[in-house]
């Protein structure tokens, strides 16, 4: 635990931190959520079961797309965005996020294509009004 004395809070967090870079690409703090583990509005769908993803909406509409691979395996996978099911334009782009620490996807349209996503690993998308 970080809280121990002789232990650097910096270093006993840096696994964190690149998931607080992707969140902080969102811009303000998010006012929706979309979990389909807990059955909000499916903005998202994806073929392969290993694949975990979030949708993080702020207030101006940017979508923050979070995907993780929970298997303790490499997965190739896709995730489809409902660009209109988040109220975004036709014009709305998925723009990948390149962050240190995690995982970069391709983008082809409203697809996301994860190949060769690691055990374990993250990464996200923003999704913006344009």
């Amino acid at each position: 635990p970080f809280m121990e004395p002789g232990k650097v809070f910096k270093k006993c967090c840096a696994y964190i931190k690149p998931y607080w870079n992707l969140m902080r690409a969102l811009g303000s703090a998010p006012v929706r959520l979309f979990n389909p583990a807990i059955g909000t509005r499916r903005v998202v769908s994806w073929d392969n079961e290993a694949l975990h993803p979030l949708v993080y909406q702020a207030a101006d509409g940017t979508a923050l797309v979070l995907v993780a691979n929970l298997a303790d395996r490499t997965v190739n996978g896709s995730v489809t965005v409902d660009l209109a099911g988040l109220g975004l334009k036709a014009s709305a782009r998925l723009k990948p996020l390149r962050v240190a620490g995690t995982h970069t996807a391709e983008v082809i349209g409203n697809k996301v294509l994860l190949r060769q996503m690691k055990p374990f690993a993250f990464g996200g998308l923003l999704a913006t009004r344009a």
